[in-house]
């Protein structure tokens, strides 16, 4: 009937065995998530299943799509409103307290210079209010333990001043914003044009 031997033996799986790919896929409403881009992804409820952190297209609302071994689909768990558009997320535990945090890379206006940041505390059910950073950030910055106390930073371009961007740490443990640490010895992290 037209259907090469690999499409059929993918989709007349039999018994136990589970495809890995279906050339329908795209065609089942039930595997698409409406109005959802993913920007981050980790286990924020901890039953050991990667879930996903995503916003709508138009920008200032966050959803997570809670996903579990027993389901080709994701279901919302929560989603937050933001005045500003957002532009990236980053999923860590900032805190220590051993639940998904979310740091938001976003921008109160469009035209404005830099990138506002802020972090949703996480409690495994929802996340609270945004917590608004005094600093802005040049692009979304990376996180690591920097200084080895088992707590994650964020590491990147930041300006203190809304101005100027200097390679910089951000400590968020215990649920405080601490002061921007500059980095010592580092002129410029860009490359020179020449």
């Amino acid at each position: 009937n037209g259907k090469n031997d690999l499409t059929k033996n993918v989709i007349d799986i039999t018994g136990d065995e589970k495809p890995v790919f279906d050339i329908n896929f795209g065609k089942h409403k039930k595997y698409s998530i409406d109005d959802c881009i993913p920007l981050a992804f980790g286990d924020f409820n901890a039953d050991k299943v990667i879930d996903i952190f995503c916003r709508n297209t138009k920008g200032d609302r966050i959803r997570i799509m809670l996903n579990d071994d027993r389901s080709p689909t994701s279901k919302e768990q929560f989603n937050i409103n933001i005045t500003g558009i957002i532009y990236d997320a980053l999923a860590a535990d900032f805190n220590g307290d051993s639940k998904l945090d979310l740091f938001v890379l976003y921008k109160e206006k469009f035209d404005q210079i830099g990138y506002n940041g802020g972090i949703f505390w996480g409690d495994r059910i929802k996340l609270n209010v945004l917590q608004p950073l005094d600093y802005l950030f040049e692009s979304i910055p990376t996180t690591l333990d920097a200084n080895g106390d088992s707590y994650v930073e964020l590491l990147g371009m930041i300006s203190t001043d809304k101005k100027n961007f200097k390679p910089a740490c951000v400590y968020l443990k215990n649920n405080t914003r601490s002061t921007v640490e500059i980095l010592p010895n580092i002129d410029n992290f860009r490359p020179s044009s020449t």
